[in-house]
């Protein structure tokens, strides 16, 4: 995917961290909102686990949309009403 102007900040995370990213990231998409300027924040994880490459896409779609919308709450609810299996939420 190309994001030409886009600044990118990449974040790795380790489930043991989940409340803490959730924590940051919301602050984070709060204070990127403030720049004014076009930023993409992009958490690095596991994605979806144990199915089939064409279900995992389809979850894998609806948590970067949400990253991509910088929706941190969005993506909690994504991951956890489509039983997403990612690290770190």
């Amino acid at each position: 995917m190309r994001l030409p102007n886009k600044h990118l900040v990449l974040l790795i995370i380790i489930p043991l961290m989940a409340i803490m990213f959730y924590r940051f990231f919301s602050k984070k998409v709060e204070a990127v909102k403030q720049i004014g300027k076009p930023v993409l924040l992009v958490a690095s994880t596991d994605m979806t686990h144990y199915e089939s490459q064409e279900q995992a896409q389809s979850k894998d779609r609806l948590a970067i949309d949400k990253i991509i919308a910088l929706d941190p709450q969005g993506l909690l609810e994504i991951v956890r009403g489509h039983n997403i299996s990612m690290c770190g939420v």
